[in-house]
């Protein structure tokens, strides 16, 4: 069940920083109509589009393709993403400052795309504590360590602003231990 979970999130960031980069063009070539799925030629070529100017690999596989299509094959899920990526807008420039203090690309805007769906949520409802919260989904231990207070008066996991840089935080520390984007996200 673990790997299950890695490999949809390593899966998730992988399609959703191929969301980044193609989704206008993506979502406007797809008819209003019933559900649309696109096969493993459309998705790689998708996807070589995504990769020109970007230092994050795209892998795209059996297991992408799947999630991609559960995210974008039908109408109801085309709806979701587009609300999803206009709640990203929202927080563009806010969230991109804090990656750039950090010289993190811009495609990692993709990673609460799977994580939340860039709702600023709590999960806590039935899950054990420590719950995740927030748009980056940051467990309390985790924030604290990057600078966040998370108490009973006050919870910085919902301030995009630091939530954002404890996660470019974060995230850093994660990429110069690995040197690795994959690797990254897996941890």
């Amino acid at each position: 069940m673990k790997n299950l979970k890695v490999l949809w999130r390593l899966s998730g960031v992988t399609i959703c920083v191929c969301f980044l980069a193609f989704a206008p063009s993506a979502f406007s070539a797809m008819a209003p109509g019933e559900d649309q799925r696109v096969d493993l030629t459309e998705a790689r070529e998708l996807a070589a589009k995504a990769q020109v100017g970007s230092e994050v690999p795209i892998q795209i596989n059996a297991s992408v393709l799947r999630q991609l299509n559960y995210l974008i094959g039908t109408r109801e899920k085309r709806a979701q993403m587009r609300d999803t990526l206009e709640r990203m807008e929202i927080h563009r420039d806010v969230i991109s400052d804090q990656l750039d203090k950090f010289g993190l690309p811009e495609e990692l805007l993709a990673i609460p795309i799977p994580e939340t769906f860039y709702q600023n949520i709590s999960r806590s409802k039935g899950r054990p504590s420590p719950s995740p919260a927030g748009l980056w989904q940051l467990i309390p231990s985790t924030a604290r360590s990057f600078g966040l207070k998370v108490n009973r008066r006050r919870d910085d996991r919902f301030s995009i602003e630091l939530s954002s840089l404890a996660a470019s935080r974060y995230l850093h520390s994660i990429y110069e231990r690995f040197n690795d984007w994959p690797l990254s996200f897996l941890a």
